[in-house]
């Protein structure tokens, strides 16, 4: 929708609702349009290096990972991903689906299905503390090198 027509519906909205009290801004389609041409959320560098690290760690390709692929390696693999993503950035179970192109629903399971073997599985749980550690050193390196270009 264009940034010109919700202006105008807002002060159609003001009007009809009899508020003189709502004074609307000069210059209110620019407003508009930056809030409307600015996506609700971006990928944070971290999560893409995390799905990055765990497809070269376990060694399931990238494109193979992000696929509808649904055989149980790779979907493992995926929710390790997934669970990682969850419990290493501030990520919302929505931002991490849309991510991966799947349903938020899809990142609950993943992450309650890998938090509940850690609990259970005390060789998991290593592998996964394990895992977890080369990521984060990893995403620090990352980090470094981004902040120093």
């Amino acid at each position: 929708m264009d940034a010109h027509v919700l202006a105008n519906d807002l002060r159609r909205f003001a009007n009809e609702i009899d508020a003189p009290h709502v004074i609307l801004p000069a210059g209110l389609e620019d407003h508009i349009a930056a809030l409307v041409s600015t996506p609700l959320w971006a990928p944070p560098h971290e999560m893409m290096d995390i799905v990055y690290i765990v497809s070269t760690v376990m060694r399931v390709s990238l494109p193979r990972l992000l696929a509808k692929n649904r055989t149980q390696r790779i979907a493992y693999v995926r929710q390790v991903a997934m669970y990682l993503c969850r419990t290493l950035t501030d990520s919302s179970f929505l931002v991490i689906g849309d991510h991966f192109g799947r349903d938020h629903s899809t990142v609950i399971h993943a992450c309650n299905l890998i938090a509940r073997r850690i609990r259970e599985q005390e060789p998991y749980r290593l592998e996964i503390d394990r895992l977890s550690h080369v990521v984060k050193e990893q995403i620090d390196a990352h980090r470094s090198a981004r902040e120093a270009a």
